[in-house]
């Protein structure tokens, strides 16, 4: 595929080993009847476009219908044969763990991006290629999570989302904001971050919309100036 294979390769750790989680005496690591596959990397298919999703519920006055769009963001996500890039850390619930569901319900292997090597045994997710960096939140996480991917779709979101948008601007990777579920998406829908007008912030009333864009838009990489 382009440099963020590269990028995704770097970071790594290839295993074609099972985990099955259960109580191992760890305080918090209780995901039991929870299983992450980890294969290697080599085996995904890297000529489809990789899309990462970011976002969080909170902001919004319906949580619960930014709950279910962010499923409906990730069955799409799969029904286009498109990669999914999330950033995942040990915080059961919330909104990247929703997409990975409705990806995963649909047959979708996401890509993961964990923080340690802790919140990849304590994960509850489903389908999940990992990668763990040893970066935490503000340390390079959110970096390894945006340049993995061709495009950024926001859902919602507070400060960790519009870093990651922020990190997507600065190096000319496409960005579709799913209006209508509060937060930064909402805020930055059809706008720029700043007066260089790098990379517009492209807006999409439905999770298809929002897909289909970022599918069009990924390898379209603009010329930063």
């Amino acid at each position: 595929m382009r440099s963020s294979n590269v990028w995704m390769r770097r970071y790594a750790r290839r295993s074609d080993e099972q985990f099955e989680h259960s109580s191992d005496g760890h305080k918090g690591l209780h995901c039991l009847q929870t299983r992450v596959v980890v294969s290697s990397l080599s085996t995904m298919d890297t000529s489809v476009p990789s899309i990462a999703v970011a976002g969080s519920f909170k902001a919004h006055a319906d949580p619960e219908k930014v709950k279910m769009l962010a499923r409906e963001v990730g069955k799409v996500l799969a029904e286009h044969k498109a990669m999914l890039v999330l950033g995942i850390e040990n915080n059961p619930g919330h909104l990247p763990e929703l997409v990975n569901d409705g990806y995963a319900d649909a047959g979708g292997l996401a890509l993961g991006i964990f923080r340690s090597r802790e919140d990849l045994l304590a994960c509850p997710y489903r389908n999940i290629h990992p990668v763990v960096t040893a970066m935490g939140r503000g340390a390079g996480w959110e970096a390894v999570i945006v340049l993995s991917s061709q495009a950024l779709i926001l859902i919602g979101g507070g400060a960790g989302t519009v870093q990651e948008a922020a990190i997507a601007y600065q190096a000319g990777i496409p960005i579709v904001a799913l209006q209508g579920t509060g937060g930064w998406a909402d805020k930055l829908a059809g706008e720029y971050l700043d007066h260089r007008k790098r990379v517009r912030i492209h807006a999409a009333k439905t999770p298809s919309e929002a897909v289909s864009l970022a599918i069009q838009l990924a390898g379209s990489k603009q010329q930063i100036q």
